[in-house]
């Protein structure tokens, strides 16, 4: 282990939670031991400085020129620093992974396994073939005797077929697959309505919705329940096991920041992306296995290759010094369409990405109008944001989850606010491989200036979901979502108009947020291309001139499914039904739990 006073060692200073004592001291509980003691508010504040992993010097270096302070400041600076490092207020990396390695955490016996792939799936019987049969075929090579069940939210004429299509794969391949229809959920249902769930909360949260209401999040609901108390592995059925990776791969483990470490490659058409880099046979639970379920102390502590923890952001640097939290979603990455609604976001690239992204004016057009591309990060990372697409999700529902919302578009982005606003300590695995998503032509962008001047529905249930406060004493991840849950019915319950007025801010809020990141790209950058200046300036003059727009608030989505007119009417109405279901969701995964003791599944129909 290196010393604390070698000078090539990379020091960051230790959480420490401060608390106003007087007399210009501070009460302070550092993460790293959890005793508190007493230092003066002026160190306080030095620490508070020092959140990044630095060499000592270049700490004194990056203080001293904020403070413009001289040399006898600096050798002041020196002694109060070197204070730091006596009382282990300063940590080194090498002395956080040995105090990893030698912790409880280290030790803890290997994690559970995926227990089953879910496939959620409803009137696309030509793609459940193809996701279907590849994961059949990866799970044979691969040796795994993985649970799959297949939850079908089909009418009746694509029931048919897709009961049919699982019949056969089972037969042909030997592999038990079971499978639920949409009969099956509402004889489900019933059940729980028996058990004292009410029959609205259920509905909604697990039925699709009649007309041409998207309800993926129903259907990843009934996937949740059925699965309740295990490792699961969720597909999107336009997906299939055809894998590949970065193109600089390597075999490390990174803690990362608090944003999507995947990269990006831009084409015109399918066959650019799929020829970008040769497929790969890749174990898919295995891949996910690897970081599920796992702490982010014992990950540390065990990974067999190289380790960077210089770039872990503040979360995750406390969770390694408490030993606390877990990786409770795990990510792909994906080849093929994005996925993505709007490709303004892509303004906001940084690094390598934007470098691909402005190669040239026509590679910049590719860009914002096909959707075809590469996203994958080039190792194994553990992060900690609120970004979430579930077309291949891992998720660790062996501990309290929260549910989709049943309805739009998006509902997996939400699911990430909610599951990070619910879990201080829950954090994300992404494995270092992209998967194909194919959910066939048809599909577009959304203008560039969409992502300053509209919003989505579930963009702004989540906006509700980041103002809504919960002290950080509160660290149970049930007892955080009854909080919101509350919340979010005290809004449904609001006068139109002061909802109106409550949406309208938090919109406004949101999209000004966006045009300053969007600004501050234009600044950072050295003379960027003219045409990425271009295209930023005039998505940024849209939407400032749209921020005093009244309606802005008005979710897309919602307008196009029942106009403007009485959009706050039916914002209050999805809210309300929301917050029951929030309300009655802990119930029905005890009473899941409890009916499938008793032989009662959403997939009663087994073939094998």
């Amino acid at each position: 282990m290196d010393s604390p006073h070698d000078s090539s060692a990379l020091l960051r200073a230790v959480p420490l939670h401060p608390v106003h004592a007087g007399q210009d001291r501070d009460l302070v509980l550092p993460a790293s031991s959890n005793r508190p003691c007493l230092i003066s508010t002026s160190l306080t504040r030095l620490l508070t400085s020092c959140n990044t992993h630095r060499r000592f010097e270049d700490h004194v270096s990056a203080i001293a020129s904020a403070r413009m302070l001289n040399e006898d400041g600096r050798n002041s600076l020196r002694t109060a620093l070197s204070q730091c490092l006596a009382q282990g207020l300063l940590i080194s990396e090498q002395q956080l992974i040995e105090r990893c390695r030698q912790s409880r955490e280290a030790e803890q016996p290997p994690r559970k396994r995926i227990d089953t792939v879910g496939i959620v799936t409803r009137d696309r019987p030509s793609h459940l073939r193809k996701c279907i049969g590849s994961l059949v075929g990866n799970l044979r090579t691969f040796h795994r005797n993985t649970s799959i069940v297949v939850l079908d939210g089909s009418s009746e004429q694509a029931r048919q077929v897709n009961r049919s299509l699982v019949a056969a794969t089972s037969s042909e391949t030997g592999i038990s697959i079971r499978y639920g229809d949409l009969g099956d959920r509402i004889a489900f249902l019933y059940r729980l309505q028996k058990a004292g769930i009410p029959k609205e909360a259920s509905e909604f949260c697990l039925l699709p919705q009649g007309g041409e209401v998207l309800s993926v999040g129903a259907g990843r609901n009934a996937l949740l329940l059925e699965t309740t108390q295990q490792l699961l592995l969720s597909l999107d059925d336009d997906t299939e096991c055809r894998f590949s990776h970065h193109p600089e791969a390597r075999k490390g483990l990174d803690f990362g920041s608090e944003s999507d470490p995947m990269e990006f490659w831009f084409f015109r058409d399918r066959a650019s992306a799929t020829s970008f880099h040769q497929e790969e046979a890749v174990d898919l639970v295995g891949a996910h296995e690897a970081l599920l379920g796992a702490s982010p102390c014992h990950l540390l502590a065990n990974w067999p290759d190289d380790i960077q923890i210089t770039d872990a952001c503040g979360h995750l640097f406390e969770s390694l010094l408490t030993e606390r939290g877990k990786i409770v979603l795990t990510f792909m990455g994906i080849t093929g369409d994005s996925g993505m609604s709007c490709s303004g976001s892509l303004l906001t690239l940084l690094g390598s990405s934007y470098q691909r992204l402005t190669a040239g004016e026509h590679a910049f057009e590719t860009a914002l109008t096909s959707r075809e591309l590469v996203r994958v990060a080039p190792c194994s990372t553990i992060g900690h944001s609120d970004w979430c697409m579930a077309y291949a999700l891992g998720l660790d529902n062996s501990e309290f989850l929260p549910p989709f919302f049943p309805i739009f578009r998006n509902e997996d982005g939400l699911f990430g606010r909610l599951l990070q606003a619910t879990g201080q300590h829950a954090f994300q695995g992404y494995v270092p491989w992209a998967i194909m998503h194919d959910p066939g032509p048809g599909r577009s962008y959304r203008p560039s200036e969409a992502f300053v001047t509209t919003v989505g529905f579930a963009e702004l249930l989540g906006a509700c979901i980041n103002d809504c406060p919960i002290s950080h004493a509160i660290q149970s991840r049930v007892g955080r979502f009854r909080i919101l849950t509350t919340y979010l019915y005290e809004l449904s319950v609001l006068p139109e108009q002061e909802l109106s007025e409550y949406l309208q801010r938090l919109v406004t809020r949101l999209h000004a947020g966006r045009i300053t990141l969007l600004e501050s790209s234009l600044k950072r950058l050295d003379s960027p291309p003219d045409f990425w200046r271009r295209e930023l300036k005039r998505v940024v003059e849209t939407g400032s001139r749209d921020l005093g727009r009244r309606d802005r608030f008005v979710p897309h989505d919602l307008a196009t499914l029942d106009g403007s007119a009485r959009a706050t009417a039916l914002l209050k109405e999805l809210l309300g039904r929301f917050a029951n279901v929030m309300t009655w969701w802990p119930h029905m995964r005890q009473c899941t739990a409890e009916l499938q003791q008793e032989g009662i599944s959403l997939a009663p129909q087994t073939f094998c």
